[in-house]
């Protein structure tokens, strides 16, 4: 107790010295601008339960508002100042781009020269992209790989070997035919630094970026970030708070997000983005390579687009150009409006979360006001509640729930965060932010029958329309009855009580990712168990373990040590069940069949389940075997083939699983093993905690 009392004085000093930009000096309306600010972050902050976030404001070249907001570090009480070390994510990108501009200026690369100019070993899967990509091409998002991440994220693979590893990906939209972020083309454009100036990535960055700038602060590594003396710790946010996560080194894709700085660095790097210069006027790159810089190459959408390491977007007629950043226990956001000369710079210690952008938002609305959406009506709102429902799509594998708390409506988009709806007037609703400005709903009857509704959403200038899921439908069989004739054709109820274990041994294929796999489930005795092996280049790079022991549920995602709550562990609840579908009444609060359908040229029932957890997913069965031929989950989508009979039991051999993060999976089963012994160990939740 004694150490606490005497760490008193210390923490109040350190708080103290925090707030040495905040407001002083300042006239009165600016200042009560700044504590509008500061008290509705940080009252969001609370809210969010973020232990600990960096705010910088720069107006006009000068630092207005400079302020660290609870903790750096949770357990021990250390406030944030503006010395504290964040990781700063992908906005660690735009230094690379500059990187890049630096050696156009200098003659060493030109925008439109080859990656295997300076990289021999660059080479990907599509003949036509590996002819045509530049330089530029890596630096705005336009290669038509989707995101490759479980190549880097643990570090298995060598910066070159992730480089390597693209020619293995199989592109997932034709090259520069969109906006598909990727974090690997970044590495290579920081490979190509190190290689033009005879050095490395980092030490370019330290010498011709950190270094002319002041940035004294910052710095490339986690070893580096460990030898600070204040330095905030990584969290993520769990249901009851936040947990510290171990720091991770980001070599292999060090130049994409690498980076770790703080306020005070921070605040000298926005005001040079927003000018092009620094100190005295002095230049690091040409005014010409400094407008490409910031100039958008690959559009967004019809007034945003990305340009090298910046996202630019047009928000109430003002032009804003901002890029985040979320790495392990780490979010940021860094932007500038260059017009009103006016930069932003959030630092938080929690990964995934909405405070970074928001922050910015009412930073921006409380500086230049809220803006008028031109779509706002003072017609009545509609009643919120007769919107309320899932609405899915023919044209996309994307479905919208909307949920009424209050009266405020909520979206959550397949695989995507849920996000509040702000009513414009009638039955027409904006996303909040932090989503991106510009993407609108509105409900209206249903073009096909008016008595029903559909949604119509509209984003970058495309429009599509969802349909309520409804249903009138009087289906020719009790669900009842259908689940008797699904038992039967998995080889009946007999056939399944008999079963008392099951382990099945499968090959994936990953081809968007590069990557193929292994996986292994077990299920006995009410437990499940499952270790999924990925690997690249000859090496395993990334895994995913996950055990349900009866009673908890734990995982080991990509070498990060969780515990499973809410509908997830429920989830593996009814994994867990080998006689889940017998018992179906015990693990699922409803069972709709919701219509007949075509799948692969053959009737279906669709049928809708719904867990006592909230989860729901939809099943394709069909009509003439009663075997389940597709399943549509919140997150993935599955379709099954090639049934086969082992030990009485019927089960697909072939699954096709289509992610929105990792794009389609081929899993093709190799052994199935019934009743045969497993070892305990395999289920047990202490064995995930070894090396997490």
């Amino acid at each position: 107790m004694k150490s606490i009392f005497y760490r008193i004085p210390f923490v109040f000093a350190l708080a103290a010295s925090a707030v040495v930009y905040a407001y002083a000096g300042q006239d009165a309306d600016l200042a009560a601008k700044l504590s509008t600010i500061e008290k509705t972050i940080d009252a969001k902050r609370k809210e969010l339960k973020v232990p600990g976030m960096s705010v910088v404001i720069v107006k006009d070249g000068k630092v207005i508002y400079m302020k660290g907001l609870g903790y750096r570090d949770q357990e021990k009480k250390l406030p944030v100042t503006p010395n504290t070390l964040f990781g700063i994510g992908s906005s660690t990108k735009a230094f690379t781009s500059l990187g890049i501009a630096l050696a156009v200026d200098d003659g060493k690369v030109k925008w439109d020269d080859s990656p295997k100019k300076y990289l021999p070993y660059f080479n990907l899967w599509d003949k036509q992209a590996d002819e045509k990509i530049t330089i530029l091409d890596l630096l705005c998002h336009r290669s038509g790989l989707n995101r490759t991440d479980l190549l880097w994220i643990t570090g298995a693979l060598t910066r070159e070997e992730a480089i390597r590893a693209l020619q293995f990906v199989k592109p997932t939209i034709p090259f520069r035919a969109g906006f598909q972020y990727q974090n690997i083309m970044f590495a290579a454009a920081g490979e190509i630094v190190g290689q033009v100036y005879d050095s490395s990535w980092e030490q370019v960055t330290r010498d011709r970026i950190l270094k002319p700038l002041g940035m004294t602060g910052s710095n490339l590594t986690i070893d580096e970030l460990l030898k600070s003396n204040d330095k905030a710790t990584g969290y993520s946010l769990t249901s009851t708070g936040a947990d510290a996560v171990e720091y991770r080194p980001v070599i292999s894709c060090a130049p994409a997000g690498s980076i770790n700085s703080n306020a005070v660095d921070m605040a000298k790097w926005v005001q040079f983005a927003m000018t092009g210069t620094y100190g005295n006027g002095q230049r690091l790159v040409s005014e010409e390579s400094y407008k490409a810089w910031l100039t958008p190459i690959t559009p967004v959408g019809p007034a945003n687009g990305y340009a090298l390491g910046w996202f630019v977007r047009e928000w109430n007629k003002k032009k804003v150009i901002e890029h985040g950043g979320n790495i392990d226990g780490f979010n940021a956001q860094v932007g500038f409006l260059p017009d009103e000369k006016l930069g932003i710079v959030v630092l938080t210690n929690v990964g995934v979360s909405e405070l970074a952008g928001y922050s910015m938002n009412v930073v921006m609305k409380t500086m230049f006001g809220e803006p008028k959406d031109p779509r706002e009506t003072s017609d009545p709102q509609g009643d919120p509640a007769k919107e309320v429902g899932s609405y899915s799509t023919e044209n996309i594998p994307v479905k919208l729930k909307v949920t009424l708390k209050g009266k405020t409506l909520s979206v959550s988009p397949t695989g995507q965060p849920t996000l509040e709806l702000k009513n414009l007037g009638g039955r027409v609703y904006k996303f909040a932010p932090p989503a991106p400005d510009g993407i609108y709903l509105t409900f209206r009857p249903d073009s096909k029958d008016p008595s029903k509704t559909e949604v119509l959403l509209e984003q970058s200038g495309a429009k599509v329309v969802f349909t309520r899921e409804d249903s009138d439908y009087k289906p020719d069989i009790s669900i009842q009855d259908l689940v008797g004739k699904m038992i039967n054709a998995l080889g009946g109820e007999h056939a399944l009580r008999a079963v008392k274990s099951l382990e099945v041994h499968s090959d994936m294929l990953i081809a968007s990712q590069g990557l193929t796999g292994t996986s292994a489930r077990y299920v006995s005795g009410g437990k499940f168990a499952e270790d999924v092996f990925f690997s690249a280049m000859g090496k395993e790079v990334a895994s995913l373990q996950q055990v349900f022991d009866g009673k908890q549920g734990v995982a080991n995602q990509f070498g990060r040590y969780s515990k499973i709550e809410g509908t997830t562990l429920s989830d593996m609840r009814t994994q867990s069940d080998l006689l889940a579908l017998v018992n179906y009444k015990s693990h699922f609060a409803s069972q709709r069949i919701l219509a007949k359908e075509k799948f692969r040229n053959e009737e279906a029932y669709l049928v809708e389940w719904t867990t006592k957890s909230g989860s729901s997913f939809k099943e394709f069965v069909s009509t003439t075997t009663f075997r389940i031929l597709k399943r549509e989950g919140e997150n993935a989508t599955e379709e099954f083939y090639d049934f086969r009979t082992v030990e009485g039991l019927v089960l697909p051999f072939l699954a096709r699983i289509s992610s929105p993060t990792l794009g389609s999976i081929m899993v093709t089963t190799k052994s199935v093993k019934v009743n045969g012994k497993i070892d305990p160990k395999v289920f047990d939740i202490g064995r995930l905690k070894v090396g997490a």
